[in-house]
């Protein structure tokens, strides 16, 4: 169950515009990098509509250095 959530996060954080790439092409480094992140900080939180990366972003001083590289890295792929 765990890594349902997990997997629906990083496609949330790492989600091309609609007519894009499909979820599934989401970096290997992004779902390595943010998965201890993700189950330590917003394991509880509903996936869907932002929530997922808006918890992250509120614990963000405390996410891993690598997840926050792999988030930024792949902000300028979501615009």
């Amino acid at each position: 169950m765990i890594r349902i959530f997990a997997l629906v996060f990083l496609a949330a954080v790492a989600a091309p515009p609609a007519g894009a790439q499909q979820p599934s092409a989401i970096p290997e480094a992004l779902r390595k990098s943010c998965r201890a992140d993700y189950q330590k900080f917003c394991a509880t939180v509903l996936p869907g509509e932002g929530r997922v990366l808006a918890c992250i972003r509120q614990n963000w001083s405390d996410v891993s250095p690598g997840c926050r590289a792999a988030i930024d890295a792949a902000a300028p792929a979501r615009q």
